[in-house]
């Protein structure tokens, strides 16, 4: 490929004419101000920096080939002499060169200046030399290199993948930046400077070598990976100064020294900090540290001695994971939380909680095959998951009445395990919780255990007995399967959810007992939830026994839960036996059992009496009511049905209907009658009216219809809800004779109140109120408003005016 170079010549600062050049190059486009023969006529090239008074040697238009290269303190083009103080980026990248000596002017190495060069043999650093550039050497092959007093600071990968055997950093450093000498697996030794405060993250990652780091008075941190050794070899020794104080993630992962003494300076330590150091034998931790860390020491396999001082309050998630032949471990009181996995795998055979740690963590003593026996403090409530998972040679534990949960796998594969004895804080066996404890003989369960997890007690093949508590309401998938010593399991009359193939593969049993006349009934083990094998699987001698008066209800279901049982047998059952009361309603009124309220279905105590009430809804009352199917209604009083003396299980159903309206209707005469009648319909009413007299005013639930009469017939609107027809009469023909020729709009009518409502009366004229016996009760002058008058009692009144008189009735 062809590229274009600019060749420009500088003289004082000013730019002379350009030439530009062609030329085929396999590295890339070179910049350069002139280029001039060193003393030994290698032809170096050079731009001229900013100031115009020094230049740099830079990478000329091909790669430097000769092996040896001298640069001089100063070079002179076009009759000035300039100061040469930088080898440029990428100067000799690539290049050929071996060896290099420069001159005391060089004060900066920029990046790549060697990167991937021959360099090896001999390397004379400027003593005036201030800064080296970023992967200014990676990829050399330089072995040895004198770092003189006055630089200042080693740039990003500098020395990354180099031979170099040996590094002494001045005390003029005050940075080394990260990744700078990674990879260089055959360092050996380290000393820094003491005006280093801080390693970088990983400064001397995967420096396999490593022996020794005289590390310097004054570092304050150590960061991430800085000396981290993957593949598990790396620093042999290593002392800390009294002024560290942070030590990062991964800092010192897979080292190889034997000890380690934290100064109480350290206030911080990073996740999996001392991780893999497999020749680690005594780690003392610092009394600055609240908290040992995440993995911290994990897979440390030669580590016997921790010193853990009083003041930390949490160690981490494995943080001594895997380490083998740890067989002590003292934790100080002051320790309040463990992390998952603490101890896993290590060599404990007996451990000494501080009072203040509440529970044993997740997996904390996993894997300790040391532990033959063990006893846990009152002052633990709870165990975790997985706590003493696979501790295989474990034959006993004692737990505390203190305990109120274990965790799900607790003791999985404690296969030496022969009896325990479970407190009676617990209310439920955790899923795998005694799985695989193959040498588990007897378990004691507490009075008040409520359910039974899946896999709980799967695979204790030596256990030949348990006594199942009378309160325990569940028992889940696979709980007992293949305990093949088990003859006789009797499960109690509390129990309502037996799954699918609880006890499969429990080749010995042959009776087991439910004493509940209800089925209990449960979860398939398919993962769509249907029913595979039944409860005691397929294959099996065993025959169920089940209370006197319920086989057919447990006949009901042999094609889900109750299948290859080789039979069914009633049996009279000592103790508690509960029945099942089941209900259904139309929707439109509920059920109360014994004064509580149900919805589907009542347990109840066998040789009790169920007092059912039966609770419609509003606006409605009962229909029907059957029993197993038998109509009982005649049997109702007062919505409330009672079977005496329970003795099975009873399905009652129920149904219900809208109660009646009820219409009532009073009239001008007295009279006054409430008739049911059904809802949303409408109804007809002829009004009978006495000689003499004829309708005043017809009112329906307060207002006035009269104007909807056909001649002595008004009809309802459709009846929803109970209502109120009102008649009142006046006097017509002969008996209005006496009154004036005028007409009159008088109307007049009684509320349900006793409140007398007239209205349609001129200003001026007099009324009077009287009695059906002819008392007169009030005399009345209108003001031509409405009139409202408190009527004394119920009867028959009748109001005069000079124009009318209207009978009505209160």
């Amino acid at each position: 490929m062809m590229k274009q170079s600019i060749i420009t010549k500088k003289r004082k600062g000013k730019v002379l004419p350009s030439l530009l050049l062609l030329t085929m190059m396999t590295v890339g486009a070179s910049a350069y101000d002139f280029s001039a023969l060193n003393k030994y006529d290698i032809e170096l090239f050079y731009t001229i920096n900013e100031n115009g008074t020094s230049v740099s040697v830079v990478k000329g238009p091909e790669l430097y080939s000769s092996p040896q290269i001298v640069i001089p303190g100063t070079v002179t083009n076009d009759g000035v002499t300039y100061m040469v103080t930088s080898i440029g980026a990428e100067a000799f990248m690539n290049s050929g060169v071996t060896d290099i000596d420069m001159s005391d002017n060089i004060e900066s190495i920029q990046g790549n200046a060697f990167y991937n060069s021959s360099l090896s043999t001999v390397v004379n650093l400027s003593k005036g030399l201030k800064s080296i550039g970023r992967s200014a050497f990676e990829n050399s092959k330089i072995s040895s290199i004198e770092l003189h007093e006055g630089l200042e600071s080693i740039g990003y990968r500098a020395f990354c993948n180099t031979p170099l055997s040996s590094i002494e950093i001045p005390s003029s450093v005050t940075l080394i930046d990260e990744w700078a000498f990674y990879n260089c697996r055959k360092l050996e030794f380290v000393k820094l400077g003491t005006n280093i405060k801080n390693i970088k993250s990983c400064t001397f990652l995967d420096c396999a070598s490593l022996k020794t780091v005289e590390l310097p008075e004054g570092l304050e941190t150590i960061e991430e990976r800085a000396f981290s050794c993957p593949n598990g070899q790396g620093l042999t020794s290593i002392s800390f100064p009294s002024t560290l104080q942070k030590i990062g993630r991964e800092a010192f992962t897979s080292c190889s020294f034997e000890t380690v003494v934290l100064p109480n300076s350290v206030k911080t330590v990073g996740y999996r900090a001392f991780f893999g150091c497999k020749r680690l034998k005594e780690m003392t931790f610092s009394s600055g540290i609240t908290e040992i860390p995440d993995g911290c020491l994990s897979s440390c396999e030669s580590l016997i001695k921790v010193t853990i001082p009083e003041g930390i309050t949490k160690i981490g998630t494995n943080a001594f994971y895997e380490c083998k032949t740890l067989s002590s471990i003292s934790l100080p009181e002051s320790v309040v939380e463990v992390g998952a996995s603490v101890l896993y795998g290590t060599a404990l055979s007996s451990f000494v909680f501080p009072s203040k740690l509440k529970y044993i963590g997740i997996g904390m003593f996993s894997r300790c095959k040391n532990i033959a026996t063990f006893t846990v403090p009152e002052t633990i409530q709870e165990i975790r998951d997985n706590a003493f998972n696979a501790c295989e040679n474990m034959t006993a534990i004692t737990l505390p009445e203190s305990l109120t949960s274990i965790g799900t796998g607790a003791f999985f594969y404690c296969q030496s395990l022969e009896k325990i004895s479970i407190p009676s804080g617990i209310t439920r066996i955790e899923e795998s919780c005694f799985y695989q404890c193959r040498a588990l003989k007897t378990v004691e369960l507490p009075a008040n255990l409520l359910s039974i997890g899946r896999y709980a007690f799967n695979e204790c093949t030596s256990l030949y007995q348990i006594v199942i508590p009378k309160k325990l309401e569940s028992i889940d998938n696979y709980a007992f399967q293949s305990c093949s010593s088990l003859e006789e399991v009797t499960l109690p009359s509390t129990l309502s959810q037996l799954n699918d193939e609880s006890f499969q593969y429990c080749s010995l049993l042959k009776k087991l007992h439910i004493n509940r006349a209800i089925p209990p009934t449960g979860r398939g083990a398919n993962s769509n939830g249907s029913w595979n094998n039944g409860i005691a699987g397929k294959d099996n001698v065993c025959v169920l026994y089940v209370p006197t008066g319920s086989k057919a209800e447990y006949e009901e279901l042999k094609d889900t839960y109750y299948r290859n049982f080789q039979d069914i047998v009633e049996e009279d059952v000592d103790g508690t036996v509960y029945f099942q009361l089941r209900f259904k309603t139309d929707g439109n009124g509920s059920f109360k059992v014994n004064g509580t309220s149900i919805e589907n279905q009542y347990v109840i105590e066998m040789k009790t009496d169920a007092e059912i009430t039966i609770v419609p809804n509003s606006n409605y009352h009962l229909s029907s009511l059957l029993v197993d199917g038998i109509n009982r209604t005649a049997e109702v009083v007062n919505n409330t049905y009672t079977i005496q003396n329970v003795k099975e299980n009873y399905n009652i159903e129920a149904t219900f209907e809208l109660n009646p309206v009820v219409l009532t209707i009073k009239t001008g005469d007295g009279g006054q009658v409430g008739v049911s009648m059904k809802r949303n319909e409408t109804y007809d009413c002829f009004i009978n009216v006495e000689d003499g007299w004829q309708i005043n005013t017809v009112l329906f639930n307060g207002s006035d219809v009269t104007s909807r009469l056909d001649g002595n017939l008004y009809t309802t609107p459709k009846l929803s809800n109970d209502a109120i027809l009102i008649v009142t009469f006046e006097q017509n023909g002969e008996s209005q004779a006496r009154f004036a020729e005028s007409n009159s709009n008088m109307k007049a009518y009684a509320s349900t109140d006793g409140s007398l409502q007239i209205t349609g009366v001129e200003a001026g004229e007099e009324l009077q109120v009287v009695s059906s016996d002819g008392k007169l009760l009030t005399t009345i002058v209108s003001n031509g408003q409405a009139i409202r008058y408190q009527l004394p009692s119920h009867g028959v009144f009748v109001v005069h005016s000079n124009k009318k008189n209207i009978k009505l009735s209160y």
